[in-house]
């Protein structure tokens, strides 16, 4: 009768200790949950303020484009004016290269509908589909097309 009652002390001690142990567990968990959300709610909020203030050194840029142009037709000499405006360009063409802004070569390139927007077939002396003028100019942003260029392909020469 004495070892079944150590017994059951031994249990109920058992019994205390592993409800102690459980609550430490969920206790732990609970934080751990916590924290993981604080984590998520932290790195959500700093991707949203990158991605809000992401292109500032591009506007600033833009800026001082747009004070150039502004001083350039201040300029009433018209040789000075074009003078100003090709300092302009050369500045823009600088800052899409810095941006990894590329112009998409086409002319005489065969036409590719993931990349080409035809605009209109032509009788030419070239083979067919191949790109004889650029309408307007494509540009890729680093590897994506961002502006399709426009151009007019070759439908070969029919008059053959």
């Amino acid at each position: 009768m004495f070892s079944i009652v150590m017994e059951k002390e031994n249990n109920e001690i058992q019994d205390t200790e592993l409800q102690s142990k459980l609550q430490e567990y969920e206790n732990d968990l609970k934080r751990i949950q916590a924290e993981f959300q604080n984590f998520q709610k932290r790195t959500e909020k700093e991707k949203n303020d990158l991605l809000k203030y992401a292109s500032h050194k591009l506007i600033i840029k833009l800026i001082n484009i747009k004070e150039d142009f502004e001083r350039a037709l201040e300029n009433k000499n018209k040789e000075e004016l074009v003078k100003g405006l090709e300092l302009i360009k050369k500045e823009f063409d600088k800052i899409l290269d810095e941006e990894e802004v590329r112009y998409i070569e086409v002319i005489n390139r065969k036409y590719d509908p993931f990349v080409h927007e035809v605009i209109q077939k032509i009788i030419s002396e070239e083979e067919e589909d191949i790109i004889v003028e650029e309408v307007q100019k494509g540009y890729y942003y680093k590897d994506k097309i961002i502006k399709h260029p426009k151009v007019k392909i070759s439908q070969g020469n029919k008059n053959e």
